[in-house]
């Protein structure tokens, strides 16, 4: 099984931009203090028909969202599984992120002896990445479907620009990678 999958999207500058609106609107950005910031699903939703669009080309519904700011290198969380329910997540990337890559870790033994916190809303953050292998790498060139079911991680490139913002959108039913 594969850990991602990118998703076509011919009109993503477009889309890119009235996401980016949206933001703007709400402050949400320059109010970051954390690299996971939740969204008001339904308000954005009804600001961003182009994506609902093409969500709805794809058979795709919002949950939820989240929307990752790093304004510095270190704001990237280390390897980590996201909070269940999702699993499969639509990753879509904003500003920066394409000097970015998403790593994937294999998870060969109980999740117990791994060196390991359980944040406050749930999940798994891996504070030894040694123990860890890697078995996936993926460049974030566009919107992709990613198993956050498993540990991952992003890593940036030396010329890597900050902010690196992205949204993770969490979806009602969960598709095949």
């Amino acid at each position: 099984m594969s850990n991602w999958r990118r998703l076509p999207c011919d009109n993503y500058d477009h889309i890119n931009k009235e996401v980016w609106a949206y933001l703007e609107s709400t402050n949400k950005v320059n109010d970051s203090k954390e690299f996971w910031n939740t969204v008001d699903t339904l308000a954005f939703v009804k600001a961003t028909p182009l994506l609902q669009s093409w969500l709805g080309s794809l058979n795709l519904r919002i949950r939820s969202i989240g929307l990752t700011v790093a304004k510095s290198l270190d704001d990237i969380p280390p390897p980590h599984i996201d909070t269940p329910p999702a699993k499969i997540k639509l990753s879509w990337p904003i500003l920066n992120c394409d000097t970015t890559y998403n790593r994937f870790f294999k998870l060969d033994k109980d999740i117990k002896e791994y060196t390991h916190i359980v944040p406050p809303l749930g999940g798994y953050i891996f504070k030894d990445i040694t123990e860890l292998e890697q078995i996936d790498i993926m460049k974030l060139e566009g919107p992709a479907l990613i198993n956050a079911g498993i540990p991952h991680d992003v890593l940036c490139s030396h010329n890597t620009q900050f902010p690196r913002i992205g949204l993770q959108l969490h979806l009602w039913k969960e598709p095949e990678i």
